[in-house]
């Protein structure tokens, strides 16, 4: 079983995370959990764009390893996975288009 999990870091999706590991954990099978972060480029001159994205990618990065690390920090269970995905563009777009990558 996969599930998705999207996270802006706040309280409120670490509570969903740790919801959907204890949800995995109680079917006692394996499972996969991708925790997904969204981000947007804010308005800029085109020279600075390139260095914004990289910038907040590696941010986003960054914080979605952190949060899986401690997520595996607090379980035992390794029938567990987690990929991380950090993904320019609105929610509502990314969401489409990871369905339509994952269905092929």
């Amino acid at each position: 079983m996969t599930l998705l999990i999207p996270t802006d870091f706040s309280v409120a999706s670490q509570l969903a995370l740790q919801y959907g590991i204890s949800f995995l954990q109680d079917r006692k099978e394996k499972g996969e959990i991708l925790l997904l972060n969204t981000y947007l480029l804010p308005n800029a001159s085109p020279d600075r764009l390139i260095g914004l994205h990289d910038e907040l990618r590696n941010k986003s990065a960054l914080k979605l390893k952190e949060q899986v690390g401690l997520a595996q920090n607090a379980i035992l269970d390794h029938r567990i996975s987690f990929e991380i995905l950090s993904r320019m563009g609105s929610f509502d777009n990314v969401i489409a288009h990871l369905a339509q990558e994952r269905d092929r």
